[in-house]
């Protein structure tokens, strides 16, 4: 097997794992706080607006920062707000954005595989499907610290750790850790630029 050969065999490889990567980090936190170490509790936060609050006492969900039953009851007053239309529209154009760059790294690689394209027209598509992956999860990272610095949780129904939201020095990145639905995407994007380096010469 030729050198320029073997490297359209394994080349495909990396974005296609770069594409299922990038794909799984959106079911998984992209930002989370704990308040205990030990079991784990805390505020878990999905790219697409899941929230997921592990308390002390017990846990709760919430949607962009609403309680999916009042939703259901109440839903024009207690969702539309400009500040929450703000976050599902950023929030969603990044989920979009990011599951669209997985799924063409996904294509790609396997037309390569079976030769039904060339490494180097791929390596174009892989070049800006990384590159786009890692604008939009940024984009979602800036524009999540401005949407939920003003995040408030119900304290009726959480408890005392909410508090940390309302304190007047509250900044969304000082607090919370970037989980693997962020760094998935930059793990992504990094395996994927391995592909392209292999492109033949």
């Amino acid at each position: 097997m030729s050198k320029v050969e073997t490297k359209r065999v394994y080349s495909w490889i990396f974005p296609l794992i770069g594409g299922l990567i990038a794909i799984g980090s959106l079911f998984t936190p992209a930002a989370y706080h704990l308040f205990d170490d030990i079991n784990y509790d805390g505020i878990y936060i999905w790219m697409w607006g899941l929230i997921f609050y592990k308390g002390y006492k017990y846990g709760a969900i919430f949607i962009f920062q609403k309680n999916p039953e009042s939703l259901r009851d109440n839903l024009a007053s207690e969702f539309f707000s400009v500040r929450d239309i703000f976050g599902i529209v950023t929030s969603l154009i990044s989920t979009l954005a990011i599951l669209m760059c997985g799924i063409g790294l996904v294509s790609t690689a396997k037309k390569v595989k079976h030769l039904k394209m060339k490494v180097r027209v791929a390596s174009r598509y892989w070049i800006v499907l990384s590159i786009n992956m890692l604008v939009f999860a940024i984009f979602w990272m800036y524009t999540a610290n401005l949407y939920y610095t003003s995040m408030h949780l119900p304290s009726s129904e959480l408890d005392w750790e909410n508090d940390l939201f309302e304190h007047k020095d509250f900044r969304f990145w000082a607090y919370f850790n970037p989980g693997f639905g962020i760094i998935g995407v930059f793990l992504a994007a990094g395996i994927t630029f391995i592909g392209i380096s292999l492109k033949p010469d």
